[in-house]
């Protein structure tokens, strides 16, 4: 999905129909929801870290009914806006959870 795939394209890439290709991706996002650290969690190894890195990322998504939030003036395109946390060396240690892309005027 980092690539922008279509749900119908990685269900053909598999061989699969798309409502599989949805349930998968489901699953395995539930998955890592509950394999992934808490804020608290990660603050604790944050404070083990002489760095880290803090940055944000608008990931492009396909239109919504309540689309307005989610437009990004600037990016000019849908998208949901994720905070991330990670070491020198890039590896994650948190993610927000994804949020409206900040209005531009």
């Amino acid at each position: 999905m980092r690539c922008g795939e279509t749900y119908a394209r990685l269900a053909a890439g598999v061989r699969i129909g798309i409502a599989t290709a949805c349930l998968c991706i489901r699953e395995a996002v539930d998955l890592l929801d509950v394999l992934a650290p808490t804020l608290e969690q990660a603050m604790t190894t944050v404070r083990k870290k002489a760095y880290v890195i803090l940055d944000s990322t608008v990931l492009p998504i396909g239109r919504i009914a309540a689309d307005r939030p989610y437009h990004s003036g600037k990016k000019k395109h849908h998208g949901m806006n994720v905070q991330v946390l990670t070491d020198l060396a890039g590896r994650p240690i948190w993610a927000s959870d994804a949020l409206p892309e900040p209005q531009t005027t």
